[in-house]
């Protein structure tokens, strides 16, 4: 097993940089982002996607939780789950609360006037 050491500070970095990929995801076209552009799209961004939450679990047959969806979580489309066009206003307007491997229901939440 190889060991990585940091310098001073250098694991604050990687913690920023995860950070940075969790929020942005592929949106910068594979170009980090300014320090103003980031907090720019974090301003535009983040309210959307406190608005389309999705919360999604997979339960077993016994009733457990045995699979919790998040961001992190690899969708259909084999992406994660962040990089499914996070920037949607239509993405996650609904609450998934029942399925299976071959059906699921939805509670769909009313779309907001234009």
């Amino acid at each position: 097993m190889e060991r990585l050491t940091l310098p001073p500070g250098g694991a604050a970095a990687v913690d920023e940089y995860l950070e940075y990929r969790r929020i942005v995801g592929e949106d910068d076209g594979g170009k980090l982002f300014t320090p103003e552009e980031y907090e720019e799209y974090k301003r535009k961004v983040l309210p959307l996607r406190l608005q389309n939450r999705l919360f999604v679990s997979w339960r077993s047959p016994t009733g457990m939780d045995c699979k919790l969806v998040g961001p992190e979580t690899l969708c259909f489309c084999t992406h994660r789950v962040l990089l499914c066009h996070s920037g949607w206003s239509a993405v996650a307007r609904s609450w998934l609360i029942a399925a299976s491997t071959s059906w699921a229901q939805v509670i769909l939440r009313p779309q907001p006037p234009k």
